[in-house]
């Protein structure tokens, strides 16, 4: 069984999904502008590697506390018809769709909390993703913390390892598909790895060892 791993932000969508979601929150008069400003230099941080990612998920999360995923149906409905499914990359819409009539596995591997990546993969009609888990309280109520294993950089990995070894596959037969540095530990696992739309450190890793790049944003074939 083949398997296909992508990363989300940047890879499968023309953007970064955490920013949309902001964005969709200042609209819905949740955080005000200045809280979505923030966003911009930390956003520029975590795409170099360098960011305090566990601060990252708490103060993306910090207006959500005490609400539960039922609360907040409404509001990531609107974040993601109208803004990531947009936003999505033909191409990759196209090479995801081929591989899922072809029964392969596609997977979505994203540092962003789960609470986001389950709705973009199932409305991408991808079944399995790996993403950073988000904590509950005894009401099921999201406390701004997330689980300590967050699924970025090496992370990312042993989230893969840990869906595989529960649903009995490997990676053995398998294609990553990255953007970024921190996809880099992820594309290492897989047995072919391709760069999609890199940019600086990344593009520099690609072709120093050899990964095929990808763009999306041009009519290539596959």
């Amino acid at each position: 069984m083949r398997i296909a791993v992508f990363d989300l932000d940047g890879t499968v969508i023309n953007g970064d999904s955490v920013t949309m979601f902001l964005d969709t929150m200042l609209e819905h008069n949740i955080i005000d502008k200045d809280y979505r400003k923030q966003d911009d230099g930390l956003l520029e941080l975590f795409y170099q590697g360098q960011v305090d990612i566990m601060a990252y998920y708490r103060f993306v999360l910090k207006p959500l506390i005490g609400k539960t995923p039922e609360q907040l149906a409404p509001l990531l409905d609107d974040f993601v018809n109208n803004k990531v499914l947009p936003a999505v990359y033909p191409k990759a819409k196209k090479l995801i769709k081929s591989k899922l009539l072809q029964d392969e596995i596609v997977i979505i591997a994203s540092a962003t909390t789960d609470i986001l990546v389950e709705r973009i993969a199932h409305a991408l009609g991808i079944k399995y993703f790996v993403a950073t888990k988000v904590l509950y309280d005894n009401k099921h109520r999201i406390t701004g913390e997330v689980d300590p294993l967050i699924c970025h950089q090496e992370g990312k990995v042993e989230h893969l390892n840990e869906l595989c070894n529960k649903m009995g596959w490997n990676l053995s037969n398998s294609e990553g598909y990255g953007d970024s540095v921190n996809d880099i530990a992820m594309l290492k696992a897989t047995t072919t790895p391709y760069a999609v739309c890199p940019k600086g450190a990344m593009l520099n890793y690609a072709i120093k060892h050899n990964i095929p790049v990808l763009n999306f944003n041009i009519n290539l074939q596959y």
